[in-house]
């Protein structure tokens, strides 16, 4: 049977392989479009960002500073879009 020290020594090693195999992965991105029209973005988060034509659209013209307005909602319901990206 293992000692306590051993075990320990072993945990550390573990940890630091771990470390390791995180710093090799690379988060890669992807894009896919849907039969609809819309763009999944894959590797920025947990879950795919999808958005659909008009939500770039409007994602991009605040990125530009083409849009003069303050926050806008695409639909009046739900999250906002700040033109502070």
């Amino acid at each position: 049977m293992s000692s306590v020290k051993d075990l320990q020594a072993q945990v550390e090693e573990l940890k630091k392989q771990l470390e390791v195999e995180k710093q090799k992965k690379t988060t890669k991105i992807s894009f896919k479009v849907s039969p609809k029209g819309a763009v999944s973005v894959y590797g920025l988060q947990r879950f795919p960002v999808t958005l659909y034509k008009s939500q770039w659209r409007l994602l991009l013209e605040q990125h530009n500073g083409n849009n003069s307005g303050g926050a806008k909602s695409t639909r009046g319901k739900g999250p906002c879009v700040s033109n502070k990206l």
